[in-house]
């Protein structure tokens, strides 16, 4: 599912089947059906123009749900989305998945982190990082890797909005600029001497 923003509707409305999942005491399963149903929008074009479509009529956007979601979904997700159709909130739908994807992990205390790396990581060393990482977080790691050739070694980790930058490339650069450092505080220190 893509990682876009999500606005403050979807938010709201992620929150409020966060507390029917969790009132029905259900919140893997719908949890589960939320994570394919974003999937299936970022994935299916035709799906994501229909349900954002402005120009279907209520009476068409029912039957529509109906025909996509009823038995095919739990009844909790069926009526939920009925209730997005009803208050004009449809198109919001793919952001809703997204904010729940977020509740849910809250909720479990996990983490996406994602590892962006100058070759892939063999699975070992990426439970090994994903390990780490999470007993230092006091999370469960979820890590996802990016391929960056043009590091030269190391890896960056993106969590959240903060990048912690630990590729070789970077340690090269701050050792360069400790020495140049130095360097110029020996001149400092040579030309007040003299």
């Amino acid at each position: 599912m893509a990682t876009e923003q999500t606005d403050a509707v979807s938010r709201v409305y992620a929150q409020a089947l966060l507390g029917l999942a969790k009132q029905n005491h259900d919140l893997d399963g719908i949890a589960e059906e939320v994570a394919s149903l974003g999937h299936l929008i970022d994935d299916n074009a035709d799906l994501s123009n229909l349900i954002t479509s402005p120009v279907i009529a209520d009476a068409k956007s029912r039957d529509m749900l109906q025909r996509l979601f009823e038995g095919k979904t739990s009844e909790t997700l069926y009526k939920f989305i009925q209730i997005l159709s009803r208050k004009g909130r449809l198109s919001s739908l793919p952001g809703v998945c997204r904010a729940f994807a977020g509740l849910v992990a809250t909720e479990r205390d996990q983490i996406d982190v994602e590892a962006i790396v100058a070759k892939e990581l063999d699975a070992e060393t990426a439970a090994r990082v994903a390990r780490e990482l999470g007993e230092s977080m006091n999370k469960t790691v979820n890590l996802q890797q990016t391929v960056d050739e043009s590091l030269i070694g190391g890896m960056r980790l993106r969590i959240g909005d903060r990048l912690i930058d630990a590729s070789v490339a970077t340690r090269l650069k701050n050792v360069a600029n400790r020495l140049a450092a130095v360097g110029r505080e020996k001149a400092r220190t040579t030309l007040i001497a003299d």
